[in-house]
C-alpha cells in the first residue's frame, strides 16, 4: 500500500518542478530592477470582441492602436513607474490565477511596449526622445503617401473644426433622429425602384460606357466620395473622436477623397465602431434616394442625367 502513496508524491514533485520551470526566467533579472510605466499620451480602453474583453492601448501622439488581452493588460496595470518588475512579478503571483504570464511572457511584453514606444523607465519624460520621435513619425509618414506609387496621399485640411460645426446638434446623430430621417428617406425610394425598373435599366450596357455617361461618372464619383468620407467623420467626430487629416488619395492615379477616422478604433462601444464603418455606405444610400426622387421630377436633359449617373 505504501507504493502507490509514494508515486504519487513523486509525480506531484514533479509537477511543481515543471510549473516552476514555465513560470520562471533566467533572464529575469536583466529586468527585474526597472520601473517602467505607460507614456503620458497613451490611453487605454476596454474594449468587447466576439463575447471577449480585449484592451485597446491608444497611441495618441503617433495615431496608432495596439490591442492586448485580459492577462497583458493585468500586467500593464501595474507598472506606474513607481514599482520595479519584481515588485509586478509579487502582485501578480499573489493571486496566482489561470491566465497569469510567466517571466518570459512578460520580458516579450516588455519588448513589445517598448518597441511600440508607450512605455518609459524614468519619471520624468526624455523631451528629446519625444520631438526624434515626432521627427520619426513624420518620415513614416511621408514614406507611406508618398513612395506608394498606386496609392500617393496628399492632406489638404484638418476638418475637425468643421466637424464640430456640423455637429452642433449631437442628438440628431446620437439619438434615434438620424435614424428616423434616414428610414423616411430611403423607404419610399426602396417602393419606386421595382415600378421604374425598366425604365432605369434601358440600354443600361450602352450608356454605361458612352462617352457622355463617362465624364459624368467622373465629375460625380469624387463627390459622392467627398460626401461618403464626410459621413464617416461626422459620425466619428459624433462619437467624441477626432479627425485631423482629410485630403485626396490617387488610387491608380485617380483622384479620390479620403479622411482618417482611425480615431473610432478607440470607442468603447461595438455599435458607435460599426456605425462609423458603415457611416460611407449610409450616406451613399441618402444621397442616390434623393436621386432616384430628382430623376423621377426633372425633364429629360443634363440635370436629369446627372441624377441616374
Amino acid at each position: 500500500m505504501d507504493a502507490p502513496v509514494c508515486r504519487l508524491d513523486t509525480i506531484d514533485l514533479l509537477e511543481m518542478d515543471a510549473v516552476t520551470e514555465a513560470l520562471f526566467s533566467s533572464n529575469w533579472y536583466r529586468v527585474a530592477g526597472v520601473k517602467p510605466r505607460l507614456k503620458g499620451h497613451v490611453r487605454i480602453h476596454r474594449h468587447v470582441y466576439r463575447d471577449q474583453v480585449w484592451y485597446v492601448v491608444e497611441d495618441r501622439l503617433a495615431g496608432k492602436y495596439h490591442r492586448f488581452n485580459p492577462a497583458s493588460h493585468r500586467v500593464i496595470s501595474l507598472m506606474n513607474g513607481q514599482r520595479d518588475m519584481d515588485g509586478v512579478w509579487q502582485r501578480l503571483t499573489g493571486d496566482l490565477a489561470d491566465d497569469t504570464p510567466s517571466q518570459d511572457e512578460i520580458i516579450s511584453l516588455l519588448g513589445q511596449l517598448y518597441g511600440a514606444d508607450l512605455i518609459q523607465f524614468d519619471v520624468s519624460p526624455d523631451v528629446a526622445e519625444l520631438f526624434e520621435r515626432r521627427k520619426k513619425f513624420k518620415r513614416q509618414q511621408w514614406i507611406s503617401r508618398y513612395l506608394n506609387p498606386m496609392s500617393l496621399r496628399f492632406p489638404l485640411f484638418d476638418p475637425d473644426a468643421l466637424l464640430t460645426r456640423l455637429n452642433r446638434w449631437p442628438h440628431l446623430f446620437r439619438g434615434g433622429w438620424a435614424a428616423v430621417i434616414w428610414l423616411l428617406t430611403l423607404l419610399p425610394a426602396v417602393v419606386l425602384v421595382p415600378m421604374h425598373w425598366a425604365d432605369l435599366t434601358r440600354n443600361f450596357s450602352e450608356q454605361l460606357l458612352s462617352l457622355d455617361n463617362l465624364l459624368l461618372m467622373a465629375v460625380i464619383f469624387p463627390v459622392l466620395k467627398a460626401l461618403h468620407e464626410f459621413g464617416h467623420g461626422l459620425v466619428t467626430k459624433s462619437r467624441g473622436g477626432e479627425v485631423h487629416d482629410m485630403g485626396i488619395m490617387l488610387l491608380v492615379l485617380f483622384p479620390v477623397p479620403y479622411v482618417d477616422a482611425s480615431s473610432s478604433s478607440a470607442f468603447a462601444k461595438k455599435t458607435d465602431r460599426m456605425l462609423v464603418g458603415a457611416a460611407g455606405m449610409l450616406v451613399e444610400l441618402f444621397v442616390a434616394a434623393w436621386a432616384l426622387y430628382a430623376w423621377l421630377l426633372l425633364e429629360p436633359g443634363l440635370t436629369r442625367s446627372l441624377a441616374l449617373t
